[in-house]
Formats: C-alpha cells, structure tokens, sequence
C-alpha cells in the first residue's frame, strides 16, 4: 500500500491490512532459498502467477501489451512495456530451474501410457 506522509514524503508498506508482509512467506519457502531468488524476482513470480499472467503471455506470444478483445490477434504494435517484470521472471525461472530434481520415471511407463492413449483413440488399432 502506498500513502502519503504528514509531512509529505510518500511511504511504501509491504504488509497487508493484518500486518503481513505480502510476499514474506513466499521468502521463506525452501524452494525460494534454495534457488537465491532475490525479493524482485518473488514479486515478479507472484504478479506471473496472479492476474498479470494473460498480459505477459500475450506480450510474449505477440510482442505486445494489450489483450485482444476475442477476435483473433491484436493489431501489431511496438510496446516495451513489461520489459524488467519479464526479466525477472525469466531470471527466476532459471534459477529455479537449476536447483530442481526431475523425479525418475520408467521410460515404459511412459510408452505404456502413450500406447494406451492411441489405443483409446482409435488410431493405434
């Protein structure tokens, strides 16, 4: 929340209404740690995972920041909006990406479901 100050500075809180911080818990979780996600990178995931996500998407996908009204792709437009919150989160996702564990799986179960999958379908037959 930002306010301004009786003596006319302006103050920038980063706690909710109950005294929270808003992405404090988001600091602490291991995976935050263990990656060494810096709090602009948290922030920018947590806006990524939020409301934000159709604009960065289709900022990504068209190279632009507006949303189209459902009528196929926008007009194109040269828009640097974005620019740092996309970085941000590209260099989080690295990070985060460096310090995850894949879990093992059989290679046959993985043809075993794609085979299953055909087969339902018709087109393995």
């Amino acid at each position: 929340m930002v306010r301004q100050a009786p003596d006319g500075t302006w103050l920038i809180n980063n706690c909710t209404r109950d005294g929270i911080p808003m992405c404090g818990a988001f600091q602490q979780h291991p995976m935050t740690i263990k990656a060494g996600l810096i709090d602009v990178e948290v922030i920018a995931l947590r806006l990524y995972t939020g409301p934000m996500f159709h604009k960065y998407n289709t900022h990504l996908r068209f190279g632009l920041s507006v949303a189209t009204d459902g009528g196929g792709a926008p007009p194109p437009q040269k828009d640097r909006r974005f620019v740092t919150t996309i970085h941000a989160i590209a260099s989080a996702l690295k990070k985060v990406a460096r310090v995850t564990e894949l879990p093992e799986v059989p290679r046959h179960s993985i043809f075993l479901s794609l085979a299953l999958s055909l087969h339902c379908s018709g087109r393995f037959d």
